[in-house]
């Protein structure tokens, strides 16, 4: 076709050309009624004609119209001048990645954070019903700040899918090969319907590629190429570029599957293990302490809140209202904060919050105080920078026992912004969602979970007590019958095997997430009851829970600590080293994932490091 400088499509005038492929022409081109540049997509003469091409063209219009996604192309407007048919979307700068990955391989954490957003791309995709069809490094974009884009849905297919669903999602026609060959799933080079896992098979060869420097797949021919796809495994990837890229590695291959029910199953839960890899930085050998730290990511620690009449008949009301503002706080996925168990040694000492705060390894602390008049409370609550002892932001907030989760949201957000975290439209959604109990019930709770901090037989029956006294205040919470869950597996796995507590401890984790089914600690608790003898040691269903309650509550080190064990014992690792080190991260003082990492260190025969 050729457009020339000046010609007009509608309101659109072309600038110049910048690229062209089997599927169109795409320019430079002028909004002349917004006055701003974007790029103009135009089918070529060949194609022009053709009825399935301009139904193609127009399919991959409406496709990426209906996704509004930072990680997909945004797509402005669909005309036709003419004989002309055309799109119009965002102008990008930047490279694709065919042409980033011509330098050789990636550092892999470089790769990896791109990955992400790839994944998080294709999970919005597939969530609408949308399976690309060919995921390759040509329709995938780098911008020079950056970000990353899929491109070219010219293949896509979209049906309406039910979220339940997504892996069938878009299911292509049998007998009908589509993709492009070295990234097509074997059931796409077989003709068989394609779904969102074949996306996914892709994203493997692609984050292979990335890591290794090389194709997956890459043979003389297409036909030979097409046979690897279908029966051989990828290469062992070069030893100059192993390391930290084994974990990736492992990532990569579960992508490349043959059967795609062994692959990721949905774009979301890769997302996570690419997030999870990406959060984690491998301590150096000769790290004097060996502890893995969180990158990218603020840290904080609260201690137990001061009672100022020094004569409240609860004496542990202090540490619940720093447990409920770590609870809370622990929903931020950028924001790393320290478990109640990392901060009981404050309870009996005091020390300027400075020095806690470098004790702890941590950017800012938290210390508070609260005088109570019966049910009122007056706390007041600061927020001091570990380096230097200066304040970073103070508040005096009047609130009830009844109305605790208020505070603990105003205080959660006011941290956030004093220590420049940005609130994500997940975190926000994870901060409205709590439904608070009626009155008397959260103090309960709390003062239960405060029991459940001294694991004796003593002090969980006198969880148990304060969970079932909740219970009866407000049936209709989750949260009292989450806390008899926990209290009972521990009474199951600790104290009284044979006592009906398991039985009891399911029948309560269940009934927590039939009220509340979202709930980070009642995933948490669901996966500790199946990875157990009771249950055949459940490792799949065990680490969906995990990795459930991780998503949903990041600072819950409990999940990564329990994730990295299954994974531990079932040969997984660098996967487990990984989770390990998020666990750690959060708290430094988990004994227990110390001596774990040691393990898989020696397993891996890395003497010196174990």
């Amino acid at each position: 076709m050729g457009l020339q400088a000046g010609k007009r499509l509608g309101t659109y005038e072309i600038l110049s050309p910048l690229a062209s492929g089997g599927m169109g022409e795409v320019y430079r081109a002028l909004d002349t009624k917004l006055g701003r540049e974007v790029a103009i997509k135009v089918l070529p003469d060949r194609l022009a004609q053709d009825p399935e091409a301009l139904a193609r063209f127009e399919r991959e219009a409406r496709a990426a119209a209906a996704l509004s996604h930072p990680n997909v192309l945004g797509i402005y407007d669909f005309g036709r001048d003419g004989s002309v048919a055309y799109a119009v979307l965002e102008l990008l700068d930047g490279t694709t990645f065919r042409e980033w990955f011509a330098a050789g391989p990636l550092p892999p954490r470089k790769a990896a954070e791109a990955m992400i957003g790839i994944a998080r791309g294709l999970a919005a995709a597939h969530a609408r019903g949308i399976v690309h069809r060919d995921v390759k490094p040509e329709n995938l974009f780098r911008s020079r700040d950056g970000g990353v884009k899929i491109l070219d849905f010219g293949l896509a297919k979209h049906e309406p899918a039910a979220a339940a669903d997504l892996a069938t999602a878009g299911a292509t026609e049998p007998g009908v090969v589509l993709g492009t060959v070295g990234y097509m799933a074997p059931e796409q080079v077989r003709g068989l319907p394609a779904d969102a896992r074949s996306d996914i098979f892709a994203f493997g060869a692609i984050l292979f590629e990335a890591i290794a420097g090389h194709r997956a797949f890459q043979r003389d021919s297409n036909a030979e190429t097409m046979v690897a796809i279908l029966k051989e495994e990828p290469p062992e990837l070069p030893e100059e570029t192993r390391g930290l890229a084994v974990p990736l590695d492992r990532i990569a291959r579960r992508c490349l599957e043959k059967d795609k029910e062994e692959r990721f199953q949905n774009a979301r839960d890769l997302a996570f293990a690419l997030e999870a890899y990406a959060g984690y930085v491998r301590p150096s050998a000769d790290s004097p302490s060996g502890k893995p730290a969180a990158a990218g990511r603020r840290s904080v620690a609260v201690l137990p809140f001061q009672d100022l009449a020094r004569d409240e008949p609860d004496p542990d009301l202090g540490l619940g209202l720093a447990d409920a503002t770590i609870t809370e706080l622990a929903l931020l996925r950028s924001l790393l904060v320290r478990p109640t168990a990392a901060i009981l040694s404050y309870r009996t000492r005091t020390v300027a919050p400075e020095e806690a705060g470098r004790a702890l390894g941590v950017d800012a602390v938290v210390v508070g105080s609260f005088q109570r008049a019966g049910a009122r409370l007056r706390v007041t609550v600061q927020l001091v920078r570990s380096e230097d002892g200066e304040p970073l932001w103070a508040s005096k907030i009047d609130t009830s026992l009844d109305d605790i989760f208020a505070m603990q949201d105003q205080v959660s957000r006011r941290i956030a912004e004093a220590l420049e975290v940005e609130l994500t439209a997940s975190d926000e959604r994870r901060l409205s969602r709590s439904v608070q109990p009626v009155a008397g019930a959260y103090a309960l709770y709390l003062k239960g979970r405060i029991h459940l901090l001294d694991e004796t037989r003593e002090q969980v029956n006198a969880a148990i007590d304060a969970f079932e006294r909740a219970r009866e205040i407000d049936p209709s919470s989750a949260l009292p019958v989450l806390g008899l869950a926990d209290a009972y597996a521990r009474m199951a796995f600790t104290f009284d095997p044979d006592g009906g507590w398991y039985e009891r401890a399911v029948a309560m984790s269940e009934r927590a997430l039939a009220i509340e089914p979202d709930l980070p600690e009642g995933r948490y608790i669901r996966g500790r009851l199946l990875w157990s003898p009771q249950r055949g040691f459940d490792h799949a269903g065990a680490l969906t829970e995990f990795a459930a309650a991780a998503a949903g509550r990041p600072s819950l080190n409990e999940a990564h600590h329990w994730m990295a064990s299954v994974l531990l014992h079932i040969g997984m690792f660098p996967e487990a080293e990984v989770e390990f080190g998020r666990a750690l991260a959060i708290n430094p003082l988990d004994l227990i994932a110390l001596v774990h990492t040691g393990l898989l260190r020696l397993c891996e025969g890395r003497f010196p490091e174990a």
